[in-house]
């Protein structure tokens, strides 16, 4: 099994340049928990595929980012 580390500074980056400045503004615009958010964000927790779909999809983010974000 690979073991892949999540670029939380890209998350943290991408949100930024889309006007989400703090983890509930995230939150509020992935309809992701806030909690959850948070630990990926901070890096405690990595993310469900949930995460991975609803963040990608609200930050129209490409496939192509998305991976090296997610897997790199």
């Amino acid at each position: 099994m690979l073991n892949s580390k999540v670029d939380t500074f890209a998350l943290a980056d991408i949100a930024r340049r889309n006007g989400c400045k703090t983890i509930k503004s995230i939150a509020e615009k992935t309809g992701l928990n806030r909690n959850l958010v948070s630990e990926v964000i901070n890096g405690c927790r990595k993310p469900t595929s949930d995460f991975m779909y609803k963040f990608v999809e609200a930050f129209n983010i490409s496939g192509e980012d998305a991976g090296k974000i997610f897997f790199s």
